[in-house]
């Protein structure tokens, strides 16, 4: 009796919990205990199985895995499939292996909205060639990471781009083209100029260092081209400074943005090779939109330090002319300990304190610090980091448009990596707030 008043009220229940319920000798105890669970077995569902991270995908180990993984998916009394949103493939396997069969599977996942493909950080031996055929079946797609990945050629990168137009979040991360693992090259594609490509990209992430800066180039050359121009708000990572003959390119692309961005960050970790005259092709006057600016950490110790700090105040300069530009945030690593040595002449403090102050639409000047070992930290680094900060710049101090930030636990790691990533979580912690 309670049997099937239980499996009529609750279809779907699991069997193992179903029979948990009827091996209760209450009848009251068993229908609120049914009632309860019912009630609470999608919500967990879609707690527990809303992300699903693949680990060592280039290994036996790790396709096997996978395959095991596929054949539950493909049972008709898997219910695991409605609740997968997110997915990342670690150290992904060579495209000519069994990557198809990999994104192959991710089409039986009707609600994937983010997917994460990331090799080694040390490695550019994985190729995606072109996934355009796998990545087109997943309409619910909107957040595309690709990192430490290589394409035949630049036409099939864009094929799959433009294969996702309804993408909102892309996240490029030392993207090579010309990859080949001994596959025989094939004639460059002529490159498509789909006008829905990137057409509801709202997020863009792309940090290139110089082995890869190459695809940055062609990839900002080709999304200035495109017939629509991507409605981004926020831009980050690019361009790459430290790249000679990247204004242009760059500046064009950027122009297209004028009447939707609103966050700039730019990653000026170790130099700008952009001169006077490359900074004024980049017209923020025109950009109506732009609140916040990022300046991404920035290492006090490179041995062109006095020319990086010089740089960037012409570019700081040239930021300030935004007319709406609200909050300046600027990032500075202290990841040894001569960088105090430099700190006081990293850049004209002064001119940057009286430009910030007479930038009547400014409402907060932040530094963020970070990087400190724990001896660095013991040696009261940043303290005297604020200190200074706050002595060099009196105008925004009393305009109370001056705030630093710095880690709040002393016992931050040493590591530069570490101390990086740590780093970027607080800058983006507050940059938006």
């Amino acid at each position: 009796m309670v049997s099937d008043r239980l499996e009529d009220a609750f279809p779907g229940l699991p069997q193992e919990l179903f029979e948990h319920i009827l091996s209760l000798t209450d009848t009251a105890t068993c229908i609120t205990l049914g009632l309860v669970c019912h009630a609470l077995v999608e919500p967990s569902r879609r707690r527990a199985f809303q992300r699903l991270r693949m680990h060592r995908m280039n290994t036996p180990a790790g396709v096997a895995s996978f395959r095991a993984l596929d054949k539950l998916l493909e049972s008709p009394l898997c219910t695991l499939t409605p609740h997968i949103r997110w997915v990342a493939l670690d150290k992904p396997p060579p495209f000519d292996k069994n990557i198809k069969e990999v994104l192959t599977c991710f089409q039986g996942l009707p609600n994937l909205s983010t997917l994460r493909i990331e090799a080694p950080t040390n490695d550019l031996s994985s190729g995606l060639i072109d996934v355009a055929p796998f990545v087109c079946r997943l309409p619910a797609l909107t957040s595309l990471t690709l990192s430490h990945v290589g394409f035949l050629t630049f036409a099939g990168f864009a094929s799959t781009i433009c294969a996702l137009p309804q993408l909102e979040i892309l996240s490029l991360y030392q993207i090579r083209v010309g990859y080949t693992n001994g596959l025989a090259a094939s004639p460059a594609a002529p490159q498509p100029q789909d006008t829905l490509a990137l057409a509801n990209l709202r997020v863009l992430r792309c940090y290139m260092t110089d082995e890869c800066i190459a695809f940055q180039r062609e990839f900002l050359a080709w999304a200035a081209a495109l017939g629509v121009r991507p409605p981004i708000r926020r831009l980050q990572g690019c361009p790459s400074w430290g790249d000679w003959g990247m204004a242009s390119i760059a500046a064009a692309f950027m122009s297209g943005l004028a009447e939707t961005l609103t966050t700039l960050a730019v990653h000026a970790i170790e130099r700008i090779n952009f001169t006077s005259t490359d900074l004024q092709l980049f017209d923020f006057a025109h950009m109506p939109h732009l609140r916040s600016i990022i300046v991404e950490p920035v290492r006090l110790t490179w041995h062109e330090v006095s020319d990086l700090g010089s740089r960037l105040l012409d570019f700081i300069s040239l930021a300030l002319t935004a007319p709406a530009l609200r909050k300046l945030t600027i990032a500075l690593v202290f990841d040894r300990e001569d960088a105090m040595k430099v700190f006081d002449n990293f850049m004209d403090w002064a001119e940057l304190d009286s430009r910030a102050a007479h930038a009547k639409q400014m409402e907060e000047l932040q530094f963020v610090l970070g990087g400190c070992s724990k001896a660095l930290q013991r040696q009261g680094t940043y303290h005297t980091a604020e200190q200074r900060l706050r002595h060099m710049m009196p105008r925004t101090g009393e305009k109370s448009v001056l705030t630093i930030q710095m880690p709040r636990d002393a016992r931050e790691a040493s590591r530069d990596i570490i101390a990086e990533e740590k780093l970027e979580a607080l800058i983006y912690s507050t940059m938006f707030s």
